[in-house]
């Protein structure tokens, strides 16, 4: 297995599931992980917070939470979740804002993990 996938492994993603999804094939499944991280929704669900945008904070959440439930980054998906379900039905984002804090920290660490040799 290759040491990127590895370390995914070790961060608490179930990489063995993703790639049973896309038939086993590491290759896509590391271009699909390299594309997610530059992801421009990750900086536009953060202008949404700070302009206190629910709404568009939401969908951005939601659609991040997707992505990262599909591609199998537990970490990151489960910290989408907890701000998707802060931002489901409210008008404002201030109790979001909290939770969006561990967002950015676990997408840094993913950040980190595709980023390293």
């Amino acid at each position: 297995m290759n040491t990127k996938l590895e370390a995914l492994k070790t961060w608490g993603c179930n990489t063995d599931s993703a790639l049973e999804r896309l038939l086993e094939d590491e290759e896509l499944y590391l271009e699909f992980l390299y594309e997610f991280t530059k992801e421009p929704s990750f900086d536009m669900l953060a202008v949404a917070l700070d302009e206190n945008r629910s709404q568009d904070a939401f969908e951005y959440s939601h659609m991040l939470k997707g992505v990262a439930a599909n591609l199998s980054i537990d970490p990151l998906y489960e910290s989408l979740f907890s701000l998707t379900e802060a931002l489901r039905g409210q008008s404002d984002c201030g109790a979001a804002k909290a939770e969006y804090e561990s967002v950015a920290a676990a997408f840094a660490a993913f950040k980190d993990i595709m980023a390293g040799d």
